[in-house]
């Protein structure tokens, strides 16, 4: 005999969402990466001018930039509920973040980064950028 499968007839019946708790704070937040992800790549696949970009936004539905920005503010959000739920602190995430924006700078020039308002004036990009643009 075929074995019955299940249907779903509502988010509840999933096994981590059980009626008014949210779960497994680190699912919650590894599910909200894979979504960034997601709409990260179809930025990339569709970017505007794309024939598939054009027939989706006129369909209008909202662009994958749009979605991309709903995502990372969900990302965010769950970051916040680690957080809030004590399982790593605030100051722990900023001095991760600064590290990782301190080498970005060393490996690919401090103007790449932080932009020109923040760019060294002896960064060579910037430098370039505003003998061009007469700055």
């Amino acid at each position: 005999m075929a074995e019955e499968i299940p249907v779903m007839r509502s988010l509840a019946d999933l096994p981590k969402y059980v009626i008014r708790t949210m779960g497994d704070p680190m699912d919650c937040f590894v599910e909200e990466c894979a979504e960034a992800i997601k709409e990260a790549m179809k930025c990339k696949r569709f970017p505007p001018g794309h024939p598939t970009h054009e027939a989706w936004t006129t369909a209008g539905n909202p662009s994958p930039r749009t979605l991309l920005v709903q995502e990372i503010g969900d990302v965010l959000a769950a970051i916040d509920v680690l957080v809030n739920r004590g399982l790593m602190t605030d100051m722990e995430i900023r001095t991760a973040k600064y590290a990782k924006l301190q080498k970005m700078a060393e490996q690919f020039g401090h103007g790449a980064v932080f932009g020109d308002l923040y760019a060294k004036p002896t960064d060579p990009d910037w430098v370039n950028r505003t003998q061009t643009s007469g700055l």
